[in-house]
């Protein structure tokens, strides 16, 4: 694991921006792999990058004026070639689906949430949706949120709220 727990790492100090995208490519992409993360569908979350590449970020803040979500967008990662360019693309349940992605318009229009807020949120939610697949054999995350009237689901303008409860407010 490479773990950079310092600012002024000289690892870095030579990199251009360029060599930046190279080495996120090269050997972030690759940690975010050995760590079950999945760099051809997410940016990592800010804590991870900051536990595993401090010097990194502090590299591209002082020398580039960048946040790490500014220099995501500048290198293009995470490639959006999918044909369905959904986050969720993988969820089958549409109604799953249409709630997720609601709950992340939400955030992003009409709560007015920077962008890498979104993306963390998204990312936490992606993997949230996988491990409910492989522990429940479905990705209908709003069946068992039946209403207390009968067999009611409750809608997806209902269940945005629910994310964020279930996930706290958004940073």
């Amino acid at each position: 694991m490479s773990t950079d727990t310092t600012t002024d790492s000289p690892r870095y100090s030579t990199m251009d921006l360029e060599d930046c995208g190279a080495f996120y490519l090269q050997e972030i992409a690759q940690q975010m792999r050995a760590d079950g993360l999945d760099p051809d569908h997410e940016t990592p979350p800010y804590a991870w990058l900051s536990d595993h590449y401090r010097g990194f970020i502090a590299h591209l803040s002082r020398n580039f004026n960048r946040s790490p979500g500014d220099f995501y967008a500048e290198i293009g990662v995470p490639p959006n070639d999918d044909e369905d360019n959904s986050p969720f693309a993988f969820v089958d349940d549409q109604a799953t689906r249409q709630a997720l992605e609601s709950y992340l318009r939400e955030l992003r229009d009409r709560q007015g949430r920077a962008e890498s807020t979104v993306a963390t949120r998204r990312s936490v939610l992606r993997r949230y949706v996988e491990t409910y697949q492989q522990v429940n054999d479905t990705d209908d995350l709003l069946s068992p949120l039946q209403s207390e009237q009968g067999n009611e689901t409750i809608s997806s303008d209902r269940s945005i709220p629910s994310f964020s409860i279930r996930l706290g407010p958004p940073r």
